[in-house]
Order: structure tokens, then C-alpha cells, then sequence
């Protein structure tokens, strides 16, 4: 996996590593996702079947 460093602006200080889920399409917390699992539930959504859960 290639790695790529992403600065940004940050809201409360730190650091953070690890892997990024990364899309174009918006992504509803409003039934696209389960809350318990972090699985992304939506099948027309790019990043059906990949999960929340672990990243902070």
C-alpha cells in the first residue's frame, strides 16, 4: 500500500496514523451506516461492506 502524508488543519492537538477511508460520495450516518458495527450499509455507496470501526 503506498503511503501518502496528509497535512491538514487540526481542532485539538496530536498526532494520528493509520489507514484512511476515502471517498467522493457523502456518506449518511442517517442509515448508511451501522452504528454498532461501524459498517458502511449502504450498497450504492463505494465503500459498501467497509467499516468505521477502529478510527478515531
Amino acid at each position: 500500500m503506498e503511503k501518502i502524508i496528509i497535512k491538514c488543519r487540526s481542532v485539538v492537538g496530536g498526532f494520528a496514523e493509520g489507514e484512511a477511508l476515502v471517498t467522493n460520495q457523502p456518506i449518511s450516518f442517517w442509515g448508511g451506516l451501522d452504528p454498532k458495527s461501524g459498517l458502511i450499509v449502504d450498497k450504492r455507496h463505494e465503500l459498501w461492506g467497509k467499516t468505521f470501526l477502529g478510527k478515531y
